[in-house]
């Protein structure tokens, strides 16, 4: 409200704004979303099977824990 107790233009601006803006924030995390998962699926799908990360160098090593 104005200093004259006039009802100002400005709130309804914004309320417009804030609705246009969640929906459209709302579009933009469920498209984000249908592309991490397109991303997963991909990866997934190349996956090599194998030992872990953490494992993957194993071989270089003896029973011991000393380099072969």
């Amino acid at each position: 409200m104005t200093k004259t107790g006039d009802a100002e233009l400005a709130d309804q601006t914004f309320t417009d704004r804030t609705i246009a803006d969640s929906s459209a924030s709302e579009r933009v995390q469920t498209e984000r979303r249908a592309v991490l998962d397109r991303v997963r699926a991909s990866a997934q799908a190349r996956r090599l099977d194998g030992p872990p990360a953490a494992r993957s160098q194993d071989f270089l090593y003896g029973d011991d824990g000393l380099p072969q």
